[in-house]
């Protein structure tokens, strides 16, 4: 039995994405994956949105930021996982891809040809794989070390790859030929080494990883792994719920050893992604269904509930946060250490900022909306105030955002200074159940100095967002329903002499709320304008050969 595919069009959807130095030119590109279809893309701030011939009046002339792809890659296999690394010696970022079968790919682009150079190849054995016993459908992660000291893949569910990477990488890795007797004899390039850890030898629960991250600024490299031991089913709430958990494994990689340094149990079984806070903050932040909750291997954690079933079906203590969504299928990116982008199934986005207090603890996290976006598949925050949207079942969108606050976050120091130093005598008169009994608390023990006091003073103020769609990606894709209709605007010049039926497809596409209607036309109608009839008696026809002209 055989099955063939004839691909007419490339992949528009866009499933992956990552953001940083790519080319060897010191702007960031983002690289968006699409199946088996690679694409890079970068932002052009000069886009003239005015014809040539206003430009340069520098009055009407309006430059409008646009996406630009400038590369695109095909691969044989679609990619599963994609992520960077800074390989040593190294001006801009590698590609790491992840396929199917436990296979991991790092690749450059080469700033001579513009193609993409293979670094190393690696794969898991068969023999190592067939011991899973059964093929696991779960999804691939992989990640390189901010610092580049390796790159990590989670491939089945089952299993850490780990790619230890040197300190300094030989000539031997890049060159394909060498010089023998005055010719040059193509070799095979050496790869990295690379050795796998099962999850099971670790710990017996560590299976059904939904989210992977690893963290910057970790003395050696560390893994954060948020997983589900027994996994969530219909009904199962009524019986058993804070199902998730969240564990830290770091990675000796001289001896190839590996150890869990920090594990918490009983988290809400409505958690889907986690992302790393840099500093100040430092930390993690879970993003579920009905809850956030920020957690630090050293500091205390905080969570927010975000409508009534966190508090159902979870006995994870979480504060009620001011305002009531749902964030099902949500996808995180971070705007600063201090604010988090959360994009929502329903085409929602929000932003979560984060109030600390002077040890940089967090005391509260509140969430706002600030505006509607395509289903999101992924969010990225790009420089100097954009933000890209792409998306799986509806364009993908480039946005604009700016931010302003309507009222000041700290107070002055003449503010300061006329209230004066709190009295410990002052907490007698306040509820100890109150937030405002930690807070005089923590003002009264570490506000010694002006900025410390402006700093626990200061309450959190939302701010106004404005964002502003400046660009729209087409994605035709996934079609619901595709039926022929009638063929329009075709040339009375050309309907007279058609020998065969002309007709369109019309395609239904997207889903809820994004969903659009597609007329695609499935030949070239060209217009004419006017025409000049040309009197001919003879037509003549010449044939000859280029080897004779040569000749």
């Amino acid at each position: 039995m055989h099955t063939v595919v004839g691909e007419t069009d490339v992949e528009t959807s866009i499933h992956l994405t990552e953001y940083g130095y790519f080319l060897n030119d010191g702007t960031k590109q983002v690289i968006a994956v699409g199946s088996k279809l690679l694409r890079i893309f970068r932002i052009n701030p000069y886009y003239s949105s005015e014809p040539l011939s206003e430009i340069d009046n520098e009055s009407n002339g309006r430059y409008v930021p646009k996406m630009e792809c400038i590369a695109q890659y095909s691969f044989l296999a679609p990619i599963t996982a994609i992520s960077k690394v800074r390989l040593p010696g190294f001006q801009f970022d590698a590609i790491i891809t992840c396929f199917d079968d436990a296979k991991v790919s790092i690749q450059y682009i080469s700033p001579a040809k513009r193609e993409l150079e293979i670094v190393s190849l690696h794969e898991i054995h068969q023999d190592v794989l067939s011991s899973i016993f059964q093929k696991s459908y779960t999804k691939d992660f992989v990640a390189g070390d901010p610092e580049g000291r390796c790159v990590i893949a989670l491939v089945r569910d089952s299993f850490f790859m780990v790619i230890p990477i040197p300190e300094k990488l030989t000539t031997e890795f890049f060159d394909e030929y060498i010089e023998e007797h005055q010719h040059l004899i193509k070799r095979q390039k050496p790869r990295l080494s690379n050795y796998e850890i099962k999850l099971h030898d670790l710990d017996k629960k560590f299976h059904n990883i939904t989210d992977f991250i690893i963290p910057s600024g970790q003395y050696v490299p560390t893994v954060i792994i948020m997983y589900e031991p027994k996994k969530t089913t219909a009904g199962r709430a009524a019986m058993e719920y804070d199902t998730f958990c969240v564990a830290a494994i770091s990675f000796d990689l001289k001896e190839r050893q590996s150890a869990i340094t920090w594990q918490v149990q009983g988290l809400p079984m409505s958690l889907q992604k986690m992302i790393h806070i840099p500093e100040p903050v430092n930390g993690i932040l879970l993003c579920g269904v009905n809850e956030l909750i920020y957690l630090h291997q050293y500091a205390p954690g905080y969570g927010v509930r975000l409508n009534s079933n966190a508090g159902d079906y979870s006995k994870y203590y979480l504060h009620q946060a001011n305002i009531k969504t749902v964030l099902d299928g949500v996808v995180v990116s971070l705007l600063s250490p201090y604010e988090i982008l959360l994009g929502s199934r329903m085409g929602e986005l929000f932003i979560a900022t984060i109030d600390t207090d002077a040890m940089n603890s967090v005391r509260s996290i509140s969430v706002q909306k600030v505006s509607d976006i395509p289903i999101p598949s992924s969010i990225i925050n790009l420089s100097r105030g954009f933000l890209f949207v792409t998306s799986l079942v509806n364009n993908s969108a480039l946005y604009a955002y700016t931010k302003r606050s309507q009222s000041k976050i700290l107070p002055s120091l003449e503010e300061i200074t006329k209230a004066g130093p709190i009295d410990i005598r002052e907490l007698d008169q306040i509820d100890p159940n109150h937030d405002e009994y930690n807070k005089a608390l923590s003002h009264y023990f570490y506000g010694e100095t002006e900025e410390e006091v402006a700093i626990l003073e200061a309450p959190i103020k939302e701010q106004e967002y404005i964002f502003e769609l400046i660009q729209s990606l087409l994605n035709t894709a996934p079609f619901i329903k595709v039926v022929p209709c009638v063929a329009e605007e075709i040339d009375d010049a050309f309907k007279s002499h058609l020998k065969e039926q002309v007709f369109d497809m019309a395609a239904a596409t997207g889903h809820e709320k994004d969903g659009k209607l597609l007329f695609m036309e499935r030949t070239v109608r060209p217009h004419i304008g006017s025409s000049i009839p040309y009197v001919c008696l003879k037509l003549y026809y010449f044939r000859f050969s280029l080897k004779s002209i040569l000749d």
